[in-house]
């Protein structure tokens, strides 16, 4: 299956069931729309990289490559819809994607004259746009079907009579996503309207609707050059990118296919099952939750060094206008976040993924921004050292990666 299947921008749009507005201005309600969006696609992604850390080695090609080469073929910069790569998809790529949706959702919050939103939903979320909970620790087919759910436009995994003819051509494979998402404990699912709404399509072709009707009769003050016509296309592209790219590819996961198996590759107990049983906790130490083993603490700890970082470094880029810091974030996560969850996931946990207190939203200013990132950074350097003396920083770590950063946060902004 090759991984960029768009429809063209003159074919009609699949069926959305509307979200109930909060505002009557549209332009409010554009941007608390947007706002939701890069919640979701904020929470999506820490999900895709629980799922793909817990993901057995064996299974590689599924996981994806965590070289330090390799994510440079798939840029997390790269506006969503770009074609970098044709094959299969892996998890990385999802990832990956769902940075680049993350990165467009901002952009356009940003050229709306509004603040980005770097902060994700509360783990794990439960909402009217996704009435179950959105996975919080490994790769299990609860998961799967999650994200297949999620994923889908507002047919494809349907049972209503609206939908005849566009539902998913399996009918068994969509009574059996639906069996499994209303059997998870706590689960609302299906919700009110037989579920249909819950889907991320839903929310981007509403942010479509509104985003025409605010551009035709732009309110005053916005940047009249504001390219209107580009931050369009990028949302139809998250949309088509979830519907038809990462649909297809978490439905090969349910199925058992995408491992070379069957169904039964997902049967407690089986060998071949494909992910890792983890657990969960925080690496904040003196909370009831902390991580107990030490060593297995101190790497979560450094990745939420790294985590924050990451957030903090496209806060400032967005805020500030630099393009630089949002590279040097791409590089924090692909040269050493992941490698520090592969080898959280090797002692049994996911990623914690902690919030920071102050947020990301570091200084009263530019100048303050660099100061205040200069010491996480610095910081996050010397738990890495320390780690690094104790034998215990992953092979895969960039032990050159923060010095990098430092060095560019003490330059003087362009």
């Amino acid at each position: 299956m090759s991984i960029r299947l768009y429809r063209t921008m003159g074919e009609s749009e699949p069926p959305a069931v509307a979200i109930e507005p909060a505002f009557s201005d549209p332009y409010l309600e554009l941007v608390r729309l947007l706002t939701e969006a890069a919640q979701l696609e904020h929470t999506l992604l820490l999900a895709d990289l629980r799922c793909l850390i817990s993901i057995k080695p064996r299974y590689e090609t599924v996981r994806g490559t965590l070289g330090p080469l390799d994510y440079l073929e798939r840029n997390p910069e790269a506006p969503p819809g770009t074609a970098a790569l044709d094959g299969p998809y892996s998890m990385l790529d999802v990832a990956i994607e769902e940075m680049q949706h993350l990165d467009g959702v901002n952009r356009f919050l940003v050229a709306l004259g509004a603040s980005p939103c770097l902060l994700p939903h509360p783990f794990p979320e439960v909402d009217d746009l996704y009435p179950f909970q959105i996975p919080a620790l490994g790769l299990d087919r609860y998961a799967v079907a999650t994200f297949m759910w999620v994923e889908a436009d507002a047919c494809a995994l349907s049972l209503s009579a609206d939908c005849a003819g566009k539902t998913d051509p399996d009918a068994a494979l969509v009574k059996e996503v639906r069996d499994v998402l209303s059997q998870r404990p706590g689960s609302s699912f299906p919700g009110p309207g037989d579920g249909e709404r819950s889907h991320v399509g839903s929310l981007y072709h509403q942010i479509l609707a509104l985003a025409t009707a605010v551009s035709a009769t732009p309110p005053a003050g916005l940047r009249a050059d504001l390219p209107w016509a580009t931050h369009l296309q990028q949302m139809r592209w998250i949309a088509e990118e979830g519907e038809v790219g990462h649909y297809g590819f978490f439905r090969a996961m349910f199925t058992g296919t995408a491992f070379g198996g069957d169904r039964t590759i997902w049967l407690p107990g089986n060998p071949d099952y494909p992910a890792f049983d983890l657990q969960g906790g925080t690496a904040y130490p003196g909370d009831s939750t902390t991580i107990a083993d030490a060593a297995t603490r101190r790497l979560a700890w450094l990745a939420d060094l790294h985590y924050w970082i990451v957030l903090a470094l496209l806060d400032a880029r967005y805020r500030d206008s630099e393009q630089g810091l949002g590279y040097h974030a791409v590089d924090v996560m692909a040269l050493g976040l992941l490698a520090l969850g592969v080898a959280v996931a090797e002692r049994g946990y996911v990623l914690p993924f902690d919030p920071l207190g102050p947020g990301y939203v570091l200084g009263r200013g530019e100048r303050d921004r660099r100061i205040y990132l200069g010491h996480l950074v610095a910081e996050a350097q010397t738990q890495a050292t320390a780690l690094g003396k104790d034998g215990l920083l992953p092979a895969g770590y960039d032990v050159g990666l923060l010095a990098t950063v430092a060095a560019a946060l003490a330059s003087p902004a362009s």
